[in-house]
């Protein structure tokens, strides 16, 4: 449901684009998180984590966010 909230389906040029960063951290964070439960299958959820932090950085490094009041 996240990632497809920021699909390019849902998004446009009004679309502020931390909400884009803080979606992909927000996902990296949780596959991080949910790694520590699934012993055996937690190098997929480790990937995971590594993909969103990726794809948020990726982000980050071609826009200027500025926090919104």
């Amino acid at each position: 449901m996240m990632e497809r909230s920021i699909s390019p389906d849902n998004i446009n040029d009004e679309t502020p684009a931390h909400y884009i960063v803080d979606t992909y951290e927000y996902l990296g964070s949780l596959a991080l998180k949910t790694s520590c439960f699934y012993t055996g299958g937690n190098e997929a959820w480790n990937r995971e984590h590594v993909l969103y932090m990726e794809r948020a950085k990726k982000w980050r490094n071609v826009l200027i966010i500025t926090p919104v009041n």
